[in-house]
């Protein structure tokens, strides 16, 4: 029973290193986030610009910069979660081998919540993006 365990033991260094690699890699998903979201304050910046400078279409801005707003406040919303989650995984990895073992799945559910955590930036940049043609239909449609 003793060879038994270790047959079971043996295997498991190869396993944390491959929540390891997991883990390693959720930095440079944040950071791909963190440069999409960077990139929003250049959009909006022209989007005024266009505004200010066409007064016709004046009277439909207030609503669609208030959806601009609003979209990047939920991306914001949505990346502030994202480093407690990357601690509750390296924290998961840094336990010892037999705790590693029972938090196998707890570390597995933090990257499918930094996973959706990412998709729900994706659906914001979405209703941005929608926002700033809605702004562009409306200059293009001027006499």
């Amino acid at each position: 029973s003793i060879a038994g365990v270790s047959n079971i033991v043996a295997p498991l260094p190869a396993s944390i290193a491959g929540v390891s690699d997991a883990v390693a890699a959720i930095p440079a998903s944040i950071a791909g986030v963190s440069n999409i979201v960077a990139a929003i304050p250049a959009s909006i910046a022209g989007v005024s610009s266009v505004a200010t400078s066409i007064r016709s279409i004046v009277s439909p801005l207030p609503a669609a910069v208030a959806a601009v707003s609003g979209a990047v406040s939920s991306v914001g919303a949505v990346v502030a979660p994202l480093p407690a989650a990357v601690a509750a995984v390296s924290g998961a990895v840094n336990l010892s081998v037999g705790n590693a073992i029972n938090n196998i799945n707890g570390v597995r559910n933090s990257i499918v919540a930094v996973s959706n955590n990412v998709n729900a930036v994706t659906r914001t940049l979405n209703n941005v993006a929608a926002s700033v043609s809605y702004i562009s239909s409306k200059v293009n449609n001027l006499p």
